[in-house]
């Protein structure tokens, strides 16, 4: 039987935006949801991941909304070429920040790289939480992984006692 999860811990959902994006939601060592698509569903699909947090047991109570980590997009020019941009990724981000603050959830961004380099494919094996497109139904689940890894990020910055017991529970 799975350890039961106390109340108190928090839900963190990781959004990887772009021209087709991933939301994952983990709660103390479970990946708890998880969605791969379209820019036009992000709004909704959030929306769902935010209320179902709270369902079972949450209250509105400001503590127990989710905290929501996303890539922080940086317009940079690369050598001899104009600057570069990811018009949906930042659309969709626009998306993010609204719903997080309709919902009065807080929203913390990050660097990609940092957050690859902090949660590789081999710490979401060694954790249980790597899917794959066949667990999804498609090709890849590339942006549900990058999703995880925002999520993790946020746990180990923001909740370091929670992220402590996920890396105890895998021996580390």
């Amino acid at each position: 039987m799975k350890k039961l999860i106390p109340l108190s811990t928090p839900h963190v959902i990781g959004v990887d935006t772009g021209l087709s994006n991933g939301l994952a939601c983990i709660r103390g060592n479970n990946l708890v949801a998880v969605w791969q698509g379209p820019p036009d569903q992000v709004r909704d699909q959030l929306t769902i991941m935010i209320l179902s947090c709270l369902d079972g047991g949450g209250s509105l109570d400001i503590g127990l909304l989710p905290l929501i980590a996303a890539e922080r997009f940086t317009n940079r020019p690369t050598q001899g070429q104009p600057r570069t941009t990811q018009g949906d990724a930042e659309r969709v981000l626009g998306v993010v920040k609204d719903v997080a603050e309709r919902h009065s959830c807080k929203l913390v961004l990050q660097q990609p790289s940092s957050v690859k380099k902090f949660a590789p494919n081999s710490l979401l094996y060694r954790l249980g939480m790597h899917v794959k497109g066949s667990d999804i139904g498609q090709a890849d689940a590339n942006d549900i992984n990058d999703a995880i890894r925002h999520a993790l990020t946020a746990t180990a910055t923001s909740y370091a006692v929670v992220f402590d017991d996920m890396l105890k529970a895998i021996g580390f």
